[in-house]
């Protein structure tokens, strides 16, 4: 991964295949929905426009791209002492000098509206208490510029008046898990509600994107990897990082054709849902894990063990090891990259490091990596491509590094 979207968390301590899907043309039942309470943020080139203070409880914010490069909205909250001053200072500068001057508090992630191309407009609602609270977009410009760099912040603050509203009602729940993205119910053309659940943890997003020949998983992997101008995807909503198993509500108007659901951190190693709203009728969302095939990885006398070519589609990476000194992770590879070349990178990114030398030469893997850190098993929806398997473990004298002394593996998915 060459490029996150929040700076901030570096400072923090929260530092598809197209499967179980069809169509189904019924009868609809009109569910009525409750009315919410609308915050209107206008995104425009580079800053944000929205009120300084709000209602807490049930919030709608209606965000309206209005510039002409993407934009979305990470939302922060702030500890309750901290000025509108400290919020702005730190949103324009999150170094560690800073934070200690103004903050010295936890940071929470509450989410945001994610992705949105140029012209796009969507509905995102959470349940949000009073508080101190910061909002930031750091796409980039084309010279690389984050939007934040540029004065794309805002600071606001929420009332303990409550709004009244109430919880949306959703036509489709989806759930961020470690890597997958799960889904239950169904969507017809027109304005929906998608109910997302951050099961996996404050890493995980997701944004939908409208694919057609130039708006396409390949373009949009690309752009996740900077997210630099100029963008190709047609970006219509999201949510973002939120602390784990929170809900976030997000209202689109789904136009008939293809869509997709994509994190932006783990999209490259299959983290997204590809469907199609059909003119007439519903799309029917069924998950079976039936359908995932169990993938085995032994390291055994500093070697990894997996098989050296996979089918694309639904996995479970099952995990063995002798004891707890290995911390392996999978990843993918940028297209025309083999593990020998990032083998290469490692060794020289290693010796530069010991020389004390910067070191800018392009990482050749392709999103986040998936880890075994907190479970023995991964699973992942392979597409095809050149992925890699290794241990980052290093022994604490800095002598034994168990991927330069072999466990480390390449996987080709056809």
């Amino acid at each position: 991964m060459k490029y996150t979207k929040i700076k901030i968390s570096l400072l923090l301590t929260i530092l598809t295949f197209p499967f179980g899907q069809a169509s189904l043309k019924a009868q609809t039942t009109q569910i009525e929905k409750p009315f919410p309470y609308i915050v209107n943020i206008k995104a425009i080139d580079y800053a944000f426009q929205m009120p300084k203070e709000i209602k807490s409880g049930w919030v709608t914010f209606k965000f309206e791209n209005m510039g002409h490069e993407m934009h979305f909205a990470q939302m922060y909250k702030f500890p309750d002492n901290v000025t509108e001053e400290g919020v702005l200072k730190f949103m324009a500068n999150p170094s560690n000098e800073i934070f200690e001057k103004y903050i010295k508090g936890d940071i929470t992630l509450i989410g945001g509206p994610g992705f949105h191309a140029p012209g796009q407009q969507s509905q995102y609602t959470i349940q949000i208490e009073p508080g101190t609270y910061g909002i930031v977009c750091n796409t980039r410009t084309k010279e690389g510029v984050p939007h934040a760099d540029l004065g794309m912040y805002k600071y606001f603050k929420v009332t303990n008046e409550d709004s009244g509203a109430e919880r949306p009602v959703a036509d489709l729940k989806l759930s961020l898990e470690k890597y997958v993205i799960k889904a239950d119910g169904q969507l017809q053309k027109g304005r929906q509600t998608v109910e997302v659940t951050h099961m996996g943890g404050d890493r995980f997003d997701m944004h939908l994107a409208k694919l057609n020949d130039t708006s396409t998983i390949a373009a949009t992997l690309k752009f996740f990897d900077h997210l630099m101008e100029p963008s190709q995807t047609l970006f219509e909503g999201g949510a973002e990082q939120k602390k784990v198993d929170k809900k976030s509500y997000v209202t689109v108007d789904f136009e008939p054709g293809d869509h997709a659901f994509l994190s932006h951190e783990y999209s490259a190693i299959g983290m997204f849902k590809k469907f199609t709203i059909p003119e007439n009728g519903n799309i029917v969302f069924n998950d079976n894990p039936a359908e995932r095939k169990a993938v085995e990885v032994k390291v055994i006398d500093n070697s990894i063990e997996v098989p050296h070519t996979l089918s694309a589609g639904p996995k479970q990476f099952n995990l063995s090891t002798k004891d707890d000194s290995h911390f392996v992770q999978i990843f993918r590879l940028e297209p025309g990259e083999t593990i020998q070349d990032y083998l290469k990178f490692k060794k020289e990114e290693y010796e530069m490091y010991k020389a004390h030398k910067e070191f800018s030469k392009e990482n050749p893997t392709l999103g986040y990596y998936a880890n075994f850190k907190d479970s023995k098993k991964i699973r992942l929806n392979l597409r095809p491509g050149t992925y890699g398997i290794t241990c980052f473990q290093t022994d604490e004298d800095d002598k034994f590094d168990h991927m330069r002394n072999g466990e480390v593996q390449q996987i080709i998915v056809k």
